[in-house]
């Protein structure tokens, strides 16, 4: 992995301010409108974290890639995340690679996810997180839809105020590597 600049300190940085984020609208029970200063803010700190993660993984062939950040249509949802997906494609309808923050702020689960309602996608096996139990991080929404728990082909939780940038950075480059094995998403086209 080349870096073409920032740091693995503004990386830990910027997940920890999302995380503390998610901790203070873990108290809210009320939907929060996307339009709202919480939703906002929201935006910019999973904005902050998705530019230090692009600058960090520099050497991606980003012409084919891009990064999206969970907005909400009406209301914010109770799952952040960031995702890296193929330039044009849906994170709803397509594999990716994803870091959900957990709903309480405990931290986030990161790896190879597939969120499109299409079963049984070539290759791609999904570990059931919730059957091994001993979860840290749940990642699970008020929805099917934006429930991630049992999505992901490589699940790695990273706990708030214990993340190592260098392991969540590896482990995204793993989660292409093992994209690119599976024949699946945007596997090989993600490396320059």
């Amino acid at each position: 992995m080349t870096k073409t600049g920032g740091s693995v300190s503004d990386i830990e940085l910027a997940f920890n301010e999302v995380c503390r984020l998610c901790a203070q609208l873990a108290n809210n029970q009320k939907s929060i409108p996307t339009n709202s200063q919480y939703a906002i803010l929201a935006r910019r700190l999973l904005e902050r974290f998705a530019a230090e993660l692009r600058v960090s993984l520099g050497d991606l062939a980003w012409r084919d890639l891009e990064i999206t950040v969970s907005r909400g249509q009406a209301v914010l949802p109770r799952i952040l995340w960031v995702a890296i997906t193929q330039r044009g494609k849906r994170v709803s309808e397509s594999t990716s690679i994803a870091v959900c923050f957990g709903r309480r702020g405990e931290g986030a689960v990161a790896g190879l996810i597939d969120t499109s309602p299409a079963k049984n996608r070539a290759g791609f096996t999904p570990v059931k997180r919730t059957k091994i139990g001993n979860i840290q991080v749940d990642v699970d929404g008020n929805k099917q839809a934006t429930s991630y728990n049992d999505k992901f082909a490589n699940p790695r939780e990273f706990v708030f105020g214990a993340l190592v940038g260098e392991d969540l950075l590896a482990h995204i480059e793993e989660s292409f590597r093992l994209m690119a094995t599976l024949g699946v998403g945007l596997g090989s086209a993600g490396r320059n």
